[in-house]
């Protein structure tokens, strides 16, 4: 899990092709990969040919820590957003304020 954590360290997500090269070169199943990082609420991307990136979990993000909507677009780069914490994810607001 090293790997991947340091991946999305840097980058601020995962996406799935970095999953999927994960789990084939560590002989373990993609969909229980997914299913960890996903229970840790850490974001998986699609990357479009065009180097658009797109969410699997709709057009808001939300809170990495209570799972409600924020009113932050997915497309929002990780530097102009309030309430983002480095490593950890999206937090709404009153997450946050309770850090």
């Amino acid at each position: 899990m090293r790997y991947l954590k340091d991946k999305f360290q840097e980058q601020g997500y995962l996406t799935r092709d970095q999953l999927k090269e994960y789990a084939k070169n560590n002989g373990i199943s993609y969909d229980l990969v997914k299913k960890v990082l996903s229970d840790l609420g850490i974001k998986i991307y699609d990357i479009k040919p065009k180097g658009e990136v797109k969410s699997t979990s709709g057009e808001y993000e939300k809170c990495v820590l209570c799972g409600k909507k924020t009113d932050v677009k997915v497309s929002e780069k990780v530097d102009n957003r309030e309430h983002y914490v480095t490593g950890v994810g999206q937090l709404c607001k009153e997450c946050y304020e309770e850090l």
